[in-house]
């Protein structure tokens, strides 16, 4: 606080714990370096307190710097992982092609009946019972 000028300060320990407290409360998305830089720019005079140094002005000062740079500089870090991510993300269309083909059962092709010409169901059959053949069903 010596290297502060000011004319109203905490007047007691309890005073700077409380403030601690308010500051761990109030900013949990700012982390220690940043707390610890704002508290730089304060003793380097770069953020003005008006004479006062006390838990509503140290608030306003983090608040400021969490409004102005940290929030921005958190916006900018998150648009970039997600053009990350989604750089990383397969196209929708590669995605479906990367899919194991599965051609349905003649149960499910019945509900599609009327599209099929009688080759396809025949063929759907043989195929079916091949596979029923193969899995040791008759």
């Amino acid at each position: 606080m010596r290297a502060v000028k000011v004319n109203k300060t905490f007047e007691s320990e309890d005073d700077i714990y409380q403030c601690a407290e308010d500051i761990i409360d109030e900013f949990r998305s700012l982390n220690v370096e940043e707390v610890k830089h704002v508290f730089g720019q304060i003793r380097r005079g770069k953020i003005d307190l008006y004479g006062r140094l006390d838990t509503p002005t140290i608030c306003a000062a983090l608040r400021e710097y969490d409004v102005n740079t940290a929030c921005e500089f958190r916006e900018k870090h998150y648009r970039e992982a997600i053009e990350n991510e989604a750089l990383r993300t397969p196209l929708f269309e590669e995605l479906i092609a990367s899919l194991p083909e599965v051609k349905p059962t003649f149960a499910e092709i019945l509900k599609r009946r009327s599209k099929l010409t009688p080759e396809q169901r025949e063929e759907i059959r043989q195929r079916d019972k091949e596979r029923c053949q193969q899995n040791g069903q008759h």
